[in-house]
């Protein structure tokens, strides 16, 4: 599984280059605040509909995160993802967390 820094992520987001970024965190932890471009796919019953409904290009580079290094939801989401045929998907292991002691802002 390929793993993305907080500075890599951010560069990206910069750039305008295209990637999902996607946070599998329930529904109210997304509204609380996400990183910027990020959409809500909460990994449960439906993630495997949901994402291939939100990102059916198979092929996008697809960016998951959930809370931080200790979340492990992000992890099982890009492992579901690579068995569904994404062939680009990153784990952001720092999540939320890692992204805010970075300086960087959430969104709501």
């Amino acid at each position: 599984m390929q793993t993305i820094t907080t500075e890599e992520l951010k560069q990206r987001i910069d750039s305008g280059r295209p990637v999902a970024l996607v946070e599998v965190l329930p529904a109210d932890q997304y509204a609380k605040g996400h990183l910027p471009t990020a959409i809500s796919v909460p990994l449960d019953e439906r993630f495997n509909d949901e994402m291939q409904l939100s990102v059916p290009d198979r092929s996008r580079d697809v960016v998951v995160y959930c809370d931080s290094e200790t979340c492990l939801t992000s992890q099982v989401a890009a492992e579901r993802l690579t068995g569904l045929g994404y062939r680009n998907v990153y784990d952001y292991e720092e999540g939320k967390a890692g992204w805010k002691d970075a300086g960087l802002p959430l969104v709501q």
